[in-house]
């Protein structure tokens, strides 16, 4: 952020369409604007990572997988994910991306879910082929390591209600 007062107001009424207008820029009200800049920033940076934007790899696919999870166990699941599985798998795989849904709920619109609701666990690999993902997935479910981690998920096996994987690329 700009240090000097008189300049953070003068680049907050350019960037707001004001300069040389009447509007007074309170100390309160740069900090607010500025803080608005950046979480648009940060917001617009995510989306151009998560579009590959910054490079997108020749070929590349992208695993899409999308887990309908027992919501009775989804506190579990979380504390699961954090410590055991996502530190295991981003050491094997391009992991891109491991999201469990908040309390917040969906925003759907269309035609109406069937009675598992939308998926509350996301994550996305990124893989150079498809037969790559088939080979390596293979090599790491099966290995002893991922077996004692999977053999703790919370609810068991069964906790996984649908599975579901989509293979993407940049256009």
């Amino acid at each position: 952020m700009l240090k000097d007062c008189r300049s953070r107001k003068r680049t907050l009424k350019i960037i707001l369409g004001t300069l040389g207008g009447s509007q007074k820029l309170s100390r309160k009200m740069i900090r607010e604007y500025e803080m608005k800049i950046w979480r648009n920033a940060i917001a617009l940076f995510v989306l151009c990572a998560s579009w590959n934007v910054f490079g997108a790899e020749d070929g590349a696919i992208y695993e899409i997988r999308n887990y309908h999870f027992e919501p009775t166990f989804a506190d579990e699941y979380r504390i699961w994910a954090r410590d055991l599985a996502t530190p295991h798998l981003r050491t094997h795989f391009d992991v891109v991306g491991f999201w469990v849904n908040t309390d917040i709920p969906p925003e759907i619109s269309g035609k109406p879910l069937g009675e598992l609701g939308s998926a509350n666990v996301t994550w996305i690999i990124r893989w150079q082929s498809k037969e790559q993902r088939d080979e390596q997935s293979q090599a790491v479910y099966s290995s002893p390591e991922w077996q004692a981690i999977y053999a703790k998920v919370p609810g068991g096996r069964d906790s996984y209600l649908r599975i579901e994987a989509k293979f993407s690329q940049v256009p």
